[in-house]
């Protein structure tokens, strides 16, 4: 529900109430606190002399004569919440009151945070040691901190712990023309080209900087996105050349409403349709091209994506659309000289002064010349000639060509849903309010399904576009990978004796690894939600990712439910983008306290083990498997859980780095961390079969602190990493991989966990989460800002939660009135009658609701 002007208002004056200098006294029921005297209101003719004496009362006793309510707690504070009806100060009992629902915004002035911030950049690394040392030193504090600890048995030390700290080797980022030079964590893109580039079959543009029903700036400066990702090898548009680019931006750009952004939305939407699909401008038949994006195989929606070439129809009310393959199927049926035949559309051309035909695949335009692509047998391109283009002509099956036929249809038809969507839409957004950006993503997340690119301060860049653009390209690249062009900027190698390097990370390049990463978001408020969000790696090297989200009643716990979905989920997104099964597990967990230990252990982690187990490749035709899910039969899982709420830090003690930080790599595996967890497994149960198992373990635990981000400013804090479970370190791979795996040793971890830090694909720098673990960060608090948007438009739905009889206790939660509250989970609207696992971003998952298959998601990682 949105609030009211009037209501805003007075939240503003509670927390700064400049005319009465305080929002807050203690008690409700003392008139030596608070006390006032209500005067009548008088009216024209009344008789003033026999008027009522005037009362005074205290907020206690007012609510009890005005409105019959007596305070439960008279003795708590009373709150200002600023002026009323008659410009009167108004206060309330503490008790009626409770915490908004939605971000209190201003709690902080932006001076504040500045200063806050300026005070850590200026005592960072080795000099907010001495900051903290010389403040415990300091006599006065010295004395009150030793009387208060003495009465606990507690002596503090007043010199930080020594230690020894290693700095893990640094990954090779291979791109497609060099490699990168890392500085402390960080590289960048200059004069690259992306290792494996995604493709951008087509876009749309909002601008939101427009006006006047002109164009803004937005729309011209996004010329220079496309002349980088060019430069980075990003594939534009089949035929579609620089030279034409101005004009077709043109005619795809919509000016956009910033009130009606979801209206906006899906106009740019068909915009982009018009021109890139249905040829309203007759671009692609002026120019004799077709236009090349990917459709699904089969009609039923369970086929693979492949390339093909779009034939529009007639009317854009058909909704269907004739497509080519490629290759040398027949792609129309035909009349000619009153014989009807299969025939194959070709291009006739003249070649070095020949009379040839030229495939369609293989026509290019650069706007002014036809270009035919020569291939080898094997079908690589060799060489490009130029060409005179002839016209069409229609090749038969027993490889004669026609040129004049009576009709032609063609062979293959699909409908719009089985065409891959639109890209991508670029947003020019006139500022950064949140507001505006959550609205953006919840229309490309949930109600399309499309990626979208938020560009803003853009125009401070427009002298030198460049460094800007290059970061651009970069997310387009990571939020355009598919299982079609396995898109990634740079590839990942590691040093391995006696050879150049092997590719992928460590440990996880040996065989098939599902590499899991979950995160809870709250909100703000007992009736809020918590937002579970989870991401799988895709490919051995971590570049490559998909995601999946539920939402729950808020609470601190998941549900067994919700995890099941979620881990079904993403081994499903695994297994059809790899076409593999997993033979290991490795799981990073975010937001889990030392207390939830062995409920995460003995839940999650059992939930994980089920759901990998019941997706066997053999497990409905073993009746004896089906009834020993365990260990023995289902892939190892490590489980580790990420720290990031402490109070450690990591400095050097003699500083190298200007930021005075440690290195980007530096790990502390030692005397600092308090646990020591040994493996959690009962290793006397394991059977010592060669094929099967690794040697036994050491006793010296697996926790590690790890800071792999490089310090720009302040100092830096390294994550925790607590391995509640390694059965990596004891099991072999599952399947045809039990020979090729090594053990999971705490150097293997800890090398494994560094390298993925260079792996968030929309960074060029290691950042301090793991990226499955940052990825689902920032999704849940993307969901958390549109979640309303996603209410508003009956996109979700409540329903029950399943809760077993052990989580039933431990969800139980009471409201103020000692009332036990509901448990609910949150829902896609979207018709699911297969009762596939239920993920609120339907659209990105690897299901089809509506059809009931498995496929893989046209762009499993819109979220990036």
């Amino acid at each position: 529900m949105r609030k009211d002007k009037s209501q805003e208002n007075k939240e503003a004056q509670v927390r700064e109430n400049k005319e009465a200098q305080v929002s807050i006294k203690w008690a409700a029921d003392d008139p030596s606190i608070h006390k006032f005297t209500p005067k009548p209101r008088q009216h024209e003719g009344e008789d003033q002399e026999n008027a009522p004496p005037l009362v005074t009362y205290t907020v206690a006793s007012y609510f009890l004569e005005k409105y019959g309510i007596r305070l439960k707690y008279p003795k708590m504070p009373i709150v200002c919440t600023g002026k009323g009806p008659g410009n009167i100060i108004e206060w309330f009992p503490i008790e009626f009151l409770f915490q908004s629902f939605g971000e209190m915004k201003n709690s902080n002035s932006p001076e504040q945070v500045q200063d806050v911030l300026k005070f850590y950049d200026e005592f960072s690394g080795t000099d907010l040691v001495r900051k903290v040392e010389s403040l415990t030193k300091n006599r006065r504090v010295l004395e009150s901190q030793r009387n208060f600890l003495k009465l606990f048995g507690i002596a503090k030390s007043l010199s930080p712990v020594s230690l020894k700290a290693r700095v893990l080797e640094e990954p090779i980022l291979q791109f497609k023309n060099a490699s990168s030079d890392i500085s402390d964590g960080s590289w960048n893109l200059r004069g690259v080209k992306f290792d494996s580039p995604a493709t951008m079959a087509s876009f749309g543009v909002i601008d939101f900087t427009s006006s006047g029903g002109r164009l803004g700036r937005g729309t011209k400066f996004f010329s220079n996105i496309l002349i980088s990702c060019r430069r980075h090898g990003i594939h534009l548009p089949f035929n579609l050349n620089p030279k034409d680019e101005s004009s077709v931006v043109e005619k795809v750009a919509f000016g956009g409403n910033i009130n009606h952004i979801s209206e906006s939305f899906s106009n740019a939407i068909e915009k982009a349709k018009d021109f890139f699909w249905y040829d309203n401008s007759r671009f692609y038949t002026t120019q004799k091209i077709w236009h090349k994006t990917r459709a699904l195989q089969s009609s039923d929606g369970k086929g693979e994506w492949e390339d093909v070439l779009l034939i529009p129809p007639p009317s854009k009310d058909m909704k269907e659309f004739g497509i080519i393959y490629s290759g040398d199927s027949p792609t129309h049926f035909i009349k000619h000289n009153g014989t009807n035949s299969m025939a194959r559309l070709m291009v006739k051309a003249f070649i070095k002064n020949e009379e040839k035909v030229v495939d369609p695949y293989d026509l290019v335009f650069d706007g002014q010349r036809y270009l035919a692509i020569i291939r080898d047998r094997s079908g690589n391109e060799t060489s490009r000639e130029l060409i005179e283009h002839l016209g069409d002509t229609y090749r038969l099956e027993d490889g004669t060509t026609v040129d004049h036929i009576e009709c032609k249809k063609p062979c293959n038809i699909v409908g719009e849903n089985l065409i891959q969507p639109i890209s991508i839409v670029f947003v020019f957004l006139q500022d950064d309010a949140k507001k505006n950006y959550h609205e953006v993503k919840k229309m490309s997340h949930s109600t399309f399904g499309i990626p979208s690119q938020c560009i803003v301060k853009f125009l401070k860049f427009e002298s030198r576009p460049e460094q800007y653009c290059s970061n651009i390209a970069l997310k387009i690249n990571t939020k355009l990978s598919n299982s079609s062009n396995e898109a990634r900027a740079w590839k990942t190698l590691y040093k391995v004796p006696g050879s150049e390097g092997s590719s992928g990370i460590p440990w996880l390049s040996e065989a098939p690894t599902l590499v899991l990463g979950f995160s809870v978001s709250h909100g703000l408020g007992e009736d809020s939600k918590s937002i579970i969000a989870g991401h799988v790696a895709l490919d051995p090297g971590c570049m490559q990712f998909a995601q999946a989200v539920s939402i729950q009643t808020k609470s601190g716990v998941i549900s067994k439910e919700i995890i099941g979905d979620l881990t079904q989920t993403l081994l499903e997104h695994f297994i059809v983008h790899t076409g593999l099964y997993p033979a290991r597990v490795l799981v990073y967990r975010d937001g889990v306290s030392e207390g939830d230990f062995a409920r995460v252990l003995e839940n999650e982690c059992k939930v994980i083990r089920n759901v990998c187990f019941k997706n066997l490749p053999n497990f409905s035709q073993n009746e004896e498997c089906q009834e020993k899910a365990s260990i023995f039969n289902s892939p190892p899982i490590t489980f580790i859980v990420c720290q990031t709420q402490h109070n450690i830090r990591i400095v050097p003690e003699r500083p190298v780095l200007r930021h005075g930080n440690v290195f980007s790599g530096t790990c502390v595996d030692s005397k600092i961390l308090d646990v020591k967890d040994s493996l959690l497994t009962a290793t006397k149960d394991i059977p010592r079969e060669p094929s099967k198992c690794f040697e036994d373990p050491r006793d010296d635990g697996y926790d590690f602190l790890l800071t792999s981000q490089g310090g720009l400013k302040g100092t830096s804090k390294p994550v925790m990493y607590r391995v509640l479970l390694n059965e990596n370190v004891v099991w072999r791979p599952q399947g045809d991989c039990r020979l090729d795996g090594s053990p999971l040793s705490k150097e293997k971890l800890q090398l494994c966990t560094f390298h993925m830090a260079f792996q968030y694909g929309t960074a060029t720098k290691a950042v301090r989460d793991v990226p499955v673990v940052k990825y689902s960060k920032r999704l849940a608090g993307n969901i958390l800002g549109y979640y309303q948007f996603m209410e508003a438009s009956e996109e979700v739905k409540k329903i029950g939660q399943v809760l077993d009889e052990i989580e039933v206790t431990t969800f139980e939660t009471k409201n103020r009135d000692g009332i036990t509250s509901d448990r609910y989970r949150f829902v896609s609207t979207e018709p699911n009658e297969s009762k596939r696992p239920n993920n609120i971003l339907h659209k990105l998952s690897p299901y089809d609701y509506k059809l009931g298959v498995v496929r893989p998601p046209a762009f499993p990682h819109n979220s990036a």
